[in-house]
């Protein structure tokens, strides 16, 4: 049996929030406990051990949003486009005004090839949160794979000035900023290099 810290009313382990006085209620430690590995584990990189840790955490409490968003980044990290999307969309569900799940959303949307609604996603996400480093950093990789290279340069500029807790995201940013900059360059090169065409007098007519 557990009891909620505020008013002391019992309430079982599936839970969420006290009958008695509308207090959130903890998670049970062991759930507290996969989910921390799991996101230790996608910090350090370590994609598939994070995912069956935050599995057992899914099982252990089915209405965790942290648990449905550590999953979706998990599965975006495996280019499992729909399924990181069906967790997404769940994490949406219980975190509507989090910029960073948008974003997220709109990263797995691009991956699935729905380009307008990622975009949607992403300027949702920009509007709930425009100082997050992950909703720019995940604007910045929309700009950059569809050509925008000057959007995604300001995008990523942004984003490695913000914080991260995460360093290995930091450095990604900052490679990603500098391939942003140099394939603008090479767009501006080449769009100044183009020879000066000569229309058919009976084109200009």
């Amino acid at each position: 049996m557990q009891y909620c810290t505020h008013c002391g009313t019992s309430y079982a382990v599936s839970a969420r929030f006290c009958a008695a006085c509308g207090s959130r209620l903890a998670p049970p430690a062991a759930t507290v406990d996969a989910l921390t590995e799991g996101y230790e584990r996608l910090a350090h990189g370590d994609t598939e051990e994070a995912r069956r840790s935050l599995e057992r955490a899914l099982r252990e409490t089915p209405d965790h949003p942290d648990v449905y968003l550590g999953l979706g980044v998990a599965l975006l990290r495996q280019k499992e486009w729909a399924g990181a999307a069906g967790y997404l969309e769940r994490a949406q569900a219980l975190l509507p005004t989090d910029g960073v799940v948008h974003a997220y959303l709109g990263a797995a949307r691009l991956g699935q090839f729905r380009v307008a609604e990622a975009r949607a996603l992403l300027d949702e996400a920009l509007a709930l949160a425009p100082h997050d480093f992950i909703v720019r950093l995940k604007r910045g990789e929309f700009f950059l794979r569809l050509g925008f290279y000057a959007e995604a340069v300001v995008e990523l500029q942004t984003a490695v000035r913000l914080p991260s807790a995460d360093d290995g995201a930091r450095d990604y940013a900052r490679r990603l900023l500098v391939e942003a900059r140099e394939r603008a360059k090479q767009s501006i090169t080449r769009r100044v290099a183009l020879p000066r065409l000569t229309l058919p007098g009976w084109l200009t007519r």
